[in-house]
């Protein structure tokens, strides 16, 4: 039996399907910079340190580390923001999931209210032949 909420439950339920995708794309973005800050690990362990040499060779030492850390922290802060992101999307998401669940009780709620009106037509109706079919009985007997 469709109602007037029908409308207003299908755009809720397409308001949480856009929130779930927009979650999991953040959840992807998210592994992706820590597989990043994977990969930069992994380089920082493949410099190795000069043994010996000129000074030149450490400072180059040096700021390769300190650029690869570098990297590593504004990867971290990406991160910390996708994050922070999906926090929000997520209370939105619930939000949504909770709006749906009010339409869908008052979706109910209609349905028992119509389902009752409909009962007590069926009723009446039912009262009505019953009382035609009795003054016919009577005025058979007559």
């Amino acid at each position: 039996m469709k109602t007037k909420f029908d409308d207003l439950i299908k755009v809720s339920e397409q308001k949480i399907r856009l929130a779930d995708q927009m979650i999991a794309a953040l959840m992807q973005r998210i592994a992706e910079c820590e597989e990043r800050v994977a990969d930069l690990l992994h380089q920082m362990q493949e410099i190795d340190l000069p043994k010996e040499g000129s000074l030149a060779l450490f400072c180059e030492f040096n700021q390769k580390k300190k650029s690869c850390l570098d990297w590593i922290e504004m990867i971290y802060e990406e991160i910390a923001t996708i994050k922070q992101e999906k926090k929000q999307r997520e209370a939105e998401r619930m939000g949504y999931q909770i709006e749906l669940e009010k339409l869908r009780f008052l979706q109910q709620k209609e349905l028992k209210a119509v389902l009752e009106t409909l009962k007590k037509k069926e009723q009446r109706v039912l009262d009505e032949i019953a009382s035609v079919r009795a003054y016919q009985i009577k005025g058979e007997s007559i």
